[in-house]
């Protein structure tokens, strides 16, 4: 694999190769990675998948590493890593939130603007790409609960937005399970 194909759109701190997966996820388990990709805008994501599809090379995308087992021998082709993606915006009551902040770093952002309803989720580990994309819960509270739409890229680069009813949340699953959607940032509404 021809890993030079990322050099113009990221930096050289942004592409490591042979990279340990277990400095990746909570657990700290994993071999390496061919090649993982940290990269810090939408648009830096959309750009490398969009060379990796064209290419043919394969590719998975994680966010803070929770819920993932690694094997040993670790993981053929690219890791896009979304955990630099990391903005946050208020709009009355509602937050928009990229894929790569954590939860727990949400349900604060969401304390100290007064918000209430993601206390559930100050505990769980792991990002809002992948509690929207698994809907995360705890303590009687469920992303399906407070996710009004996720905006998603797929693997041309095409940005879409699912309503909560497109999402087909259901007890720790969402459509996403079923397709090649890569989530970019959830909007989460509260009281």
């Amino acid at each position: 694999m021809n890993f030079n194909l990322f050099k113009n759109i990221l930096n050289t701190n942004q592409i490591k190769l042979s990279e340990p997966m277990s400095r990746h996820t909570t657990l700290g388990i994993g071999g390496p990675a061919d090649c993982l990709v940290l990269p810090n805008t939408r648009e830096e994501l959309s750009q490398v998948v969009h060379i990796l599809s064209k290419e043919k090379i394969p590719f998975i995308v994680i966010g803070g590493g929770a819920n993932l087992l690694v094997r040993d021998k670790g993981i053929r082709g690219v890791v896009l890593v979304t955990s630099r993606m990391q903005q946050v915006n208020k709009v009355d009551n509602t937050l928009i939130v990229e894929a790569g902040v954590s939860t727990v770093r949400t349900a604060a952002i969401a304390l100290q603007y007064g918000l209430s309803g993601l206390e559930f989720a100050s505990g769980i580990p792991g990002t809002i790409g992948g509690a929207a994309y698994m809907n995360a819960g705890a303590y009687g509270g469920e992303m399906k609960d407070i996710v009004k739409s996720v905006r998603l890229m797929d693997t041309d680069g095409n940005i879409l937005d699912f309503t909560n009813e497109q999402m087909e949340f259901s007890y720790r699953r969402s459509i996403l399970s079923r397709t090649d959607y890569i989530v970019l940032s959830a909007q989460i509404e509260l009281e």
